[in-house]
């Protein structure tokens, strides 16, 4: 879409040669950006990985209070409820981090970053008298609003 965008804009002469040269630079820039990002998203954490952590994790923990008791006795509980808490969170965090495009609170800000992007490009093309352009291209409508964490 973003080549054929560009196609247009040349066949109504709304660029020129030398514009069309700028942009192409920076459309190629935004393409290797988008394909690096969808081998992100397309490139999950192998399975293998997920279930050695977990039999890690489990082992640890039931390992865990055998080796405290004769230092701690009841203080064994505290400590084993902190641990698991610490472990089982620290294993959700990273299975929330393994995708960073979703919609949760934690993920990528996408749409700001794409507003920002959007003001830029507008601004510069304002800046170079290029008014038509932008009424033209105004099309970009957040698809979900994020919420603020913290």
């Amino acid at each position: 879409m973003l080549y054929e965008r560009l196609k247009h804009w040349r066949q109504e002469d709304v660029i020129g040669d030398w514009e069309q040269i700028q942009i192409d630079t920076h459309a190629r820039a935004f393409m290797d950006v988008c394909g690096a990002s969808e081998r992100i998203l397309k490139s999950p954490i192998a399975a293998s990985y997920k279930l050695l952590l977990w039999i890690i994790l489990l082992i640890d923990l039931a390992c865990l209070p055998w080796l405290l008791t004769p230092m701690f006795h009841w203080g064994t509980v505290v400590i084993i409820f902190v641990s698991c808490y610490l472990m089982f969170g620290l294993e959700m965090l990273a299975e929330d981090v393994e995708r960073p495009f979703d919609d949760s609170a934690n993920d990528l800000p996408l749409d700001d970053i794409c507003i920002n992007i959007r003001a830029s490009v507008f601004q510069l093309l304002s800046s170079n008298a290029a008014a038509g352009v932008t009424e033209a291209t105004d099309t970009y409508q957040p698809h979900r609003q994020k919420s603020s964490v913290g």
